[in-house]
């Protein structure tokens, strides 16, 4: 290379071509992470589309609609809501309008004597009133739906169910789609997209979707607008980061499309015995959901024990006046995503849990005062050698090894200093016989 006088030749040409690869293997890596944030968010909205319509098949095996009671009670519901919402939106736009009558121009305002210098401040006093006014309209409209709404939203299987039904009256595509579907796959997305070290909304930021799972746009999807179908579409928008490029934002639109259950099956089909021959009947009370399971399990575990149900306060489930025994009953479905992963249980999240059902039922018995029976019997509260005790039901299924049990209890107990609460896990498959 000396002698040829071509001294650092090959030095320069490997540096650029060097530059040229990491800069374009930096590129195909931000192409493979906006693949990889593609397939993550569709997988999860494809979960979101599969659990809607496994609310819809539930609510018709258990025969929901056999319940005429039950079932105006949900419509009932689930009409004020929808009212509400629809209301909503008719007063932003009625004071949109009012505001947008105002006159606030001052061009050919004249200020040259005290009796107009009155009028124009009479005139902005005016505007300023019906600005305050429309905006309280709005407000108090707004506290209406979102009162209506805070309850029902807590449970996503006491939603569905409710549209399942409405569906059926004819209730307003729009109302469906812009006041339920939306707020519903976020809030059902999350727990498909989040990670046992990350939430749904570090990770999306992570991989740069802009605003993380505020940034899922959700407002073009629809719950059964015909009837029978579940669409959940999603926008997002992705940054392209890579230096000395420009860098520019990708909107990305996914849709997962599914039909609802409830179009193929009978109102009041149940889950049938395999032995036809028996006429027995039956259903699996963990597919309730929520508050509904544990009541099931509460009238179980009483019938099971003979044990005497509490009326005030609400929460306690079970007292033991001779022996100053408070019990408290809950119910984790271990199916579910956020105890179960790829077949293994989080034992960790049941752990904590089950610290937070206990912690909680040791706080409420410091306030009891006195405790009436369901039976009308009125005890006072007993400030010694008082018991908590908490059952915690979980799937018979759960693979949950005893020492496993016995760790999570003990760790339980030394975490709340309680050495005298007493943890039950309870195991059940959920399948009761219905009495036809």
């Amino acid at each position: 290379m000396i002698k040829n006088r071509n001294k650092g030749s090959l030095t320069v040409e490997a540096s650029i071509v060097l530059v040229i690869f990491i800069f374009g293997f930096i590129s195909v890596l931000s192409l493979c992470k906006f693949a990889m944030t593609q397939i993550i968010i569709q997988h999860s909205i494809n979960q979101v589309a599969r659990e809607m319509s496994q609310y819809s098949y539930i609510t018709n095996k258990l025969g929901f609609n056999r319940d005429v009671t039950e079932k105006n009670q949900v419509i009932n519901n689930t009409d004020e809501l929808i009212s509400e919402a629809v209301k909503f939106i008719t007063v932003i736009q009625d004071e949109e309008k009012n505001v947008s009558q105002i006159d606030l121009s001052y061009e050919d305002e004249k200020l040259d004597s005290f009796d107009n210098a009155i009028g124009v401040f009479e005139k902005y006093e005016d505007a300023a009133k019906t600005i305050k006014k429309s905006y309280e309209n709005i407000d108090a409209s707004a506290l209406s739906m979102i009162g209506q709404a805070e309850e029902y939203f807590k449970d996503p299987n006491a939603v569905l169910r409710g549209f399942l039904l409405v569906a059926k009256n004819e209730i307003a595509d729009y109302a469906i789609s812009k006041f339920i579907a939306s707020p519903m796959s976020k809030l059902m997305v999350e727990k498909y997209i989040e990670t046992e070290s990350l939430s749904a909304d570090k990770r999306l930021k992570k991989l740069g979707v802009i605003n993380g799972v505020d940034g899922l746009n959700f407002d073009l999807s629809t719950l059964f607008c015909d009837g029978k179908t579940i669409n959940i579409t999603v926008i997002y928008s992705m940054k392209l980061d890579i230096p000395l490029f420009p860098k520019k934002d990708f909107v990305y639109k996914l849709n997962a499309s599914t039909l609802g259950w409830q179009s193929n099956l009978g109102e009041n089909e149940l889950i049938v015995n395999d032995n036809k021959d028996s006429g027995k009947s039956f259903i699996n009370i963990w597919d309730y959901g929520g508050e509904r399971t544990t009541n099931e399990f509460i009238n179980i575990i009483k019938n099971e024990r003979s044990l005497a149900t509490v009326r005030i306060p609400v929460g306690l489930d079970f007292y033991d006046n001779n022996k100053s025994i408070y019990t408290y009953v809950h119910s984790m479905n271990t199916e579910m995503k956020s105890y179960c992963e790829n077949g293994e249980l989080k034992l960790n999240t049941i752990k904590n849990k089950a610290k937070h059902y206990c912690n909680k039922a040791l706080e409420d018995i410091k306030k009891i005062d006195s405790v009436v029976m369901t039976d009308g019997i009125k005890y006072p509260s007993s400030s010694k050698n008082i018991k908590c005790k908490v059952i915690i039901v979980i799937q018979k299924s759960a693979l949950v090894k005893s020492e496993d049990i016995q760790k999570i209890v003990e760790q339980i107990k030394k975490e709340l200093k309680a050495d005298s609460l007493d943890i039950e896990f309870y195991y059940s498959d959920g399948i009761v016989e219905v009495n036809n």
